[in-house]
């Protein structure tokens, strides 16, 4: 019987509120610590994912320019860069250069797109005989 009693003690003691009280505040803490970690994890995944496209658009950009690089140290390359961007030509050759007309200010089309433009006024003047 005094076993049965002891037994009976341990459980009554076992399953107090103050002591699941406790219990339940230990499980928040732990619960409430594992979600912070879950939500380091997704934050630097996405950081990751972000230094891989990185890592990805300066691996183009590198081999784009070690292509220019390969293209510049041709005689081909160096020639049309020269010529492009110095207007260079070789002994004999001449260069031209296209230049376009100027259009007069009389030739262009006025703009009568919007309701603020000088145009817009002119046509209200010319509908009314002023």
């Amino acid at each position: 019987m005094r076993n049965f009693r002891k037994k009976r003690n341990w459980k009554r003691h076992l399953f107090s509120v103050p002591l699941l009280a406790v219990l339940g505040l230990v499980f928040a803490y732990f619960t409430a610590s594992s979600f912070k970690v879950y939500l380091k994890y997704r934050k630097v995944a996405a950081e990751r994912e972000q230094a891989e496209k990185e890592y990805a658009l300066a691996l183009q950009r590198e081999e784009g320019l070690r292509q220019k690089i390969d293209y510049l140290r041709s005689d081909f390359g160096k020639e049309r860069e020269l010529r492009k961007r110095f207007n260079l030509a070789k002994p004999g050759e001449r260069v031209f250069i296209i230049v376009d007309k100027e259009i007069k200010s009389s030739d262009r089309k006025e703009d009568g797109g919007g309701w603020l433009s000088i145009g817009l006024f002119k046509k209200i003047k010319e509908m009314f005989g002023f």
